[in-house]
C-alpha cells in the first residue's frame, strides 16, 4: 500500500492522513465485497429455511414415504435416528465452539496485523531513515534507491494480487 500513500503524500497529504485514507478505501472496499456476495447467500440460506416445511409436507404426503412409513418399522428407526441426534449433541456443540474459538482468534489476529501495517506505513519514512543513520553516507546513497524500487516492486505485485 505504499506507492498509494506515496502518490498522495507527493501531491501534498500528510503521510498519516494518506495511509488512513488508503486503508479506509480498502476496508470499504472489503466490507463491498462481502455484502455484495453475503447478501444473495444469506437471501438463499433464509429462503430454504422458510421453504422446509412446504418440502416436508411434500415428503410425507408422497405414496413412497407412506408405504416406507407404513412397512419399514419406520417409527423405531425415527426414534433411533432422534435418540443418535441427541447423544450427538455434546459433540456438535464442542465443535461449533471451537469453530467460533478460531474466527474470534483468526479476527483478532487481522486486527492485529491491519494495526501493525498501517503504524509502518505511516512511519516507514521515519523507520528508514533512522536505519540509514547507522550507515555511512555513501552506502545510503547506494542503498536507498535500491530499498525504494523494492518497495515499490513489492508493494505494485501485493496491490495487483488484492485486485485479483
Amino acid at each position: 500500500m505504499d506507492p498509494p500513500v506515496t502518490h498522495l503524500v507527493r501531491r501534498g497529504w500528510k503521510r498519516g492522513v494518506a495511509a488512513l485514507t488508503v486503508f479506509a478505501g480498502l476496508f470499504a472496499a472489503a466490507v463491498v465485497l462481502v455484502l455484495v456476495t453475503a447478501g444473495p447467500l444469506w437471501d438463499q440460506i433464509v429462503e430454504l429455511v422458510h421453504a422446509l416445511p412446504g418440502y416436508w409436507d411434500q415428503l410425507t404426503h408422497t405414496d413412497g414415504f407412506q408405504q416406507w412409513i407404513g412397512t419399514a418399522d419406520a417409527d423405531d428407526q425415527i426414534k433411533q435416528g432422534l435418540k443418535e441426534l441427541t447423544s450427538g449433541l455434546p459433540d456438535a456443540a464442542t465443535a461449533i465452539l471451537g469453530i467460533a474459538g478460531g474466527i474470534f482468534g483468526g479476527v483478532l489476529s487481522l486486527v492485529t496485523l491491519t494495526f501493525l501495517a498501517l503504524f509502518l506505513l505511516m512511519e516507514r519514512p521515519t523507520i528508514t531513515d533512522w536505519l540509514f543513520g547507522f550507515a555511512p553516507p555513501e552506502a545510503e546513497q547506494r542503498w536507498r534507491p535500491i530499498l525504494e524500487e523494492s518497495v515499490g516492486a513489492i508493494s505494485s505485485s501485493l496491490i495487483g494480487n488484492v485486485a485479483i
